[in-house]
């Protein structure tokens, strides 16, 4: 397809994800079709911050050899493509390549670590079917940020799951050892 529109019956490519137009929202790609979502309330940006700069600042200070971004993309899957954007996450350097190219995303570049901050309302079924989607693709620790329980759920490759309430103190181990950050801080607004 040479343009970033299709009809119902058309599958979209990461190439026609990457010229899309920037309308304000979010767009992900899974099986070619193109699924919108509306931009992230308020407090689900302020809970995406008060986590994601905590570790960008941790991986700085602490010499580890990742760089984390927002809306972090992972073309998942070609034929058809599947590109999926965590609302954070980290990418090991090596995995990079050196100078990052100037296109839209790169096959098989999936990040170490990923944040969703989950908005109230949402369904307990999708949010655990949109963790367990990062885990199968790789990623080593998927991190679920729920703002109606203010708890945060980590999902770990190995498959083991833990739950940090307000009285704990989040840890990303073990992608990122000693780091910690206590929940109630990341849910207070």
């Amino acid at each position: 397809m040479t343009t970033a529109t299709a009809t119902a019956t058309e599958l979209l490519t990461a190439d026609d994800l990457y010229r899309l137009p920037d309308d304000d929202n979010r767009h992900e790609l899974v099986r070619g079709k193109l699924i919108t979502m509306p931009p992230p309330s308020i407090r689900r940006s302020i809970v995406m911050g008060k986590i994601g700069f905590p570790i960008g600042n941790f991986t700085e200070e602490h010499s580890r050899p990742y760089l984390g971004g927002f809306q972090a993309a992972a073309y998942i899957s070609q034929n058809p493509d599947t590109v999926r954007a965590a609302d954070y996450g980290i990418y090991h350097r090596h995995g990079l390549p050196d100078p990052l190219p100037d296109c839209s995303y790169i096959p098989g570049l999936i990040p170490e670590l990923v944040v969703e901050v989950i908005e109230p309302g949402y369904g307990a079924g999708p949010a655990v079917g949109r963790a367990l989607m990062w885990r199968d693709a790789g990623v080593r620790l998927v991190v679920m940020a729920y703002i109606a329980a203010r708890a945060i759920d980590t999902h770990a490759a190995d498959g083991t799951v833990r739950r940090f309430a307000a009285g704990d103190t989040l840890t990303l181990e073990p992608v990122l050892p000693g780091f910690a950050v206590p929940v109630a801080d990341i849910f207070s607004f």
